[in-house]
């Protein structure tokens, strides 16, 4: 999905949007060779693992977080760490995916959705995003940071567990 959105995207706006990908999860070989193949590495630069006390100042050097997951109901009940994460640094968030992330992103109005099967949608929330205005932008990452705050923080999840037991 990443791959054939950058493409389209490269032709329209050319080198004007640059993408930046880190870790180096199951799919990095494959993503690296489609990058090649694809003859995107004018815009594409994988970064691979870095050390998790850098990503709060590598963040802050992105607009946006974009997270993809696969289509499959287990997958689709999970919220990975790494959108928590991308909230508690205020990263407006575009995901290409459904249940609990779409669920999260919809109610947090911290970004866009778009189906984890349609490149297409994924292309049309990036040219919205790119066509916003600093207000919105900015209004968008003010609330992931204020869901973070509401719903992930250390002293929420504690409290949750607390009241649990």
């Amino acid at each position: 999905i990443f791959i054939r959105a950058i493409s389209v995207l490269k032709k329209e706006y050319g080198n004007k949007i640059t993408w930046n990908f880190y870790g180096d999860g199951t799919q990095f070989s494959y993503f690296k060779r489609e990058v090649a193949v694809n003859n995107l590495d004018d815009v594409v630069y994988l970064q691979g693992r870095v050390n998790q006390e850098l990503l709060p100042q590598i963040m802050s050097k992105n607009d946006l977080f974009i997270l993809g997951l696969i289509d499959e109901p287990l997958v689709s009940k999970t919220c990975p760490s790494r959108l928590i994460y991308a909230m508690a640094n205020g990263m407006p968030i575009i995901a290409s995916a459904r249940g609990e992330i779409m669920r999260i992103v919809l109610e947090s109005k911290c970004g866009l959705v778009s189906n984890p099967d349609s490149y297409e949608e994924l292309v049309i929330n990036i040219k919205k995003f790119i066509d916003m205005k600093y207000d919105q932008k900015k209004r968008i990452s003010e609330n992931s940071r204020s869901y973070y705050n509401q719903n992930f923080s250390r002293a929420k999840v504690f409290e949750k567990i607390y009241n649990i037991l």
